[in-house]
C-alpha cells in the first residue's frame, strides 16, 4: 500500500480495487456521493482493522525490543513505533502552553492585515515592537505572566491526577 495504513482514504480503496494508477484519477472524479461513501466506508474499516492489529502487536512486544526497534528505525531516519494509547486525543488532553507576549503582538499584527504574507509581515512586526512603548509592551507580559500561571498550576493538577496511572502502567510492564 502506498501509505501507512492509518492514513488510507477512500481514493486509495479506489484506486486499489480498480488498480487505476493516481495519474488516471479520471474515474474518481467522475463517481456519485453514494459510491464515494462506499470506498470510504472501506477505507474506514482499513483503518480500524489496522489500528486494531497494530495495537494487539504492540501489546505483545517486550518493552526491550520496542525500544531496540525504535532506535534502529530512528538511526535510518524512518517513524518511530508509537503506543496506540498515547495516540488518544482524550487520554492525553494537554494544554497548550501560553503565547509568548511578542507572538500575541504579532498574530494580533497577522490578524488586522491577513493579506500580507508571513516574511513581509514578520519584519513590520520586528520593527513595531522595537518601537512600541514599554507600557504597551508591559500589558502584553502581564497578560502572559497571568496566563502562564494558571497554566502552570492546570499542568500541576493535571500531572498529579496522571501520577497514578502512569504507575499502574509501570508496574503492570514489570
Amino acid at each position: 500500500m502506498p501509505k501507512r495504513l492509518s492514513q488510507y482514504g477512500a481514493r486509495d480503496v479506489f484506486l486499489a480495487e480498480k488498480q487505476v494508477n493516481a495519474s488516471d484519477l479520471e474515474q474518481w472524479k467522475a463517481l456519485d456521493e453514494a459510491k464515494r461513501e462506499s470506498y470510504a466506508a472501506k477505507a474506514r474499516e482499513i483503518r480500524e482493522n489496522a489500528a486494531l492489529k497494530y495495537e494487539e502487536w504492540y501489546n505483545s512486544v517486550d518493552g526491550k525490543d520496542l525500544r531496540k526497534m525504535n532506535g534502529m528505525l530512528a538511526g535510518a531516519g524512518l517513524w518511530k513505533l508509537f503506543n496506540p494509547e498515547s495516540e488518544n486525543p482524550e487520554s492525553e488532553s494537554k494544554p497548550p502552553r501560553p503565547v509568548l507576549p511578542f507572538v500575541r503582538f504579532f498574530l494580533e499584527l497577522r490578524s488586522e492585515n491577513p493579506g500580507i504574507r508571513i516574511h513581509d509581515l514578520s519584519k513590520v512586526a520586528s520593527a513595531a515592537w522595537k518601537e512600541l512603548s514599554s507600557e504597551r509592551k508591559k500589558e502584553y507580559t502581564e497578560a502572559f505572566q497571568a496566563e502562564f500561571k494558571a497554566w502552570k498550576e492546570n499542568e500541576a493538577l493535571r500531572k498529579q491526577e496522571q501520577e497514578p496511572r502512569n504507575k499502574s502502567k509501570r508496574e503492570k510492564g514489570q
